[in-house]
């Protein structure tokens, strides 16, 4: 088989994923952190 090769879109993806899980984790906790600063 191929196996993991950066070359396939799919592999880029699997690589690319968790980066933007963290960063848009880390959007959403400073959305909370600054509404309760706010006292929304």
């Amino acid at each position: 088989g191929y196996g993991y090769m950066e070359e396939y879109e799919i592999a880029r993806r699997y690589r690319d994923i968790p980066v933007s899980a963290i960063y848009a984790g880390t959007n959403e906790v400073m959305k909370m952190i600054i509404a309760k600063h706010l006292g929304l």
